[in-house]
């Protein structure tokens, strides 16, 4: 089963860099189901990127408020 948790982590880091998270993260999820730490990590710089996005929009957002 670890061949299949490196392929599935495999294509979740292709998918990741194509920008395509939330298609990554069933394979991420199915590659830890498998043994495969590697996608762990993977999980956790997707939410990252979530998060970093998030704070972003508000930091956006509010800037547009001070101009109603």
């Amino acid at each position: 089963m670890k061949g299949n948790a490196r392929a599935f982590n495999s294509i979740g880091v292709s998918l990741m860099m194509q920008g395509k998270f939330e298609e990554a993260m069933p394979w991420f999820e199915k590659a830890m189901k498998n043994g495969c730490q590697a996608a762990e990590k993977n999980i956790d710089a997707i939410n990252a990127e979530y998060e970093y996005e998030a704070q972003q929009k508000k930091i956006i957002e509010d800037y547009l408020k001070k101009y109603e």
